[in-house]
């Protein structure tokens, strides 16, 4: 084999080594995730106007919701199964996002004229805090191409003049537009607003 001939394999051997790295390094590249938020609805603020100033709200989540990861269940093919996406997560837990929807809420509702006036006397002024324990934080898969976001919670109400307590489990759901984190993320945000205006038009109940 000549100088030039052998030299001239060797660059393409080379050339051919650097082209393959590069492809490595870049299927092993740290991808990041996409971090989703769930927006506030226009459901929940209406329902507060009912409830009195002052309430405490605070929310807290079952272990498998306590974390960032988006959860969703193929239905169709292993029910009660749940996975996490891969590079989707919520910017919060999901307990931090659903009380600050509620606290959000309910200022908005106490900053209107009714509100403020539903919340000065009656029954209602008697709630003095709200607990609410997510159990059900996911997107369920149908079929491949159908899914709906749920949300479950159980709910306690503490009431003063005269002391006691009340306790119930809401749910509510919402069909996502695409079959994907992003459909899931939006039918959340509509779910989570069903579910809060449920628990407040309870809580504001006699």
């Amino acid at each position: 084999m000549t100088g030039p001939t052998r030299s001239l394999r060797l660059r393409s051997v080379f050339a051919a080594m650097l082209v393959s790295c590069l492809l490595a390094a870049c299927s092993n590249a740290p991808t990041n995730a996409v971090r989703w938020s769930v927006p506030a609805g226009e459901r929940a603020p209406v329902a507060a106007q009912g409830l009195p100033s002052g309430l405490q709200i605070r929310v807290t989540g079952a272990p498998w919701i306590n974390q960032t990861g988006f959860l969703y269940s193929l239905d169709y093919r292993a029910p009660g199964t749940f996975d996490n996406y891969a590079h989707n997560q919520w910017v919060d837990r999901p307990p931090v996002l659903v009380e600050d929807l509620m606290r959000r809420a309910y200022a908005a509702a106490q900053a209107t004229p009714s509100g403020s006036a539903s919340a000065g006397g009656g029954a209602a002024a008697q709630v003095a805090a709200l607990s609410v324990r997510l159990v059900e934080f996911a997107q369920h898969y149908r079929s491949q191409n159908e899914s709906e976001a749920r949300v479950a919670a159980v709910v306690t109400v503490s009431e003063v003049n005269p002391g006691r307590v009340r306790s119930a489990m809401f749910q509510a759901s919402a069909s996502a537009p695409s079959a994907d984190a992003a459909g899931g993320a939006e039918a959340m945000a509509q779910a989570s607003d069903r579910l809060i205006e449920q628990i407040f038009a309870w809580a504001a109940a006699r």
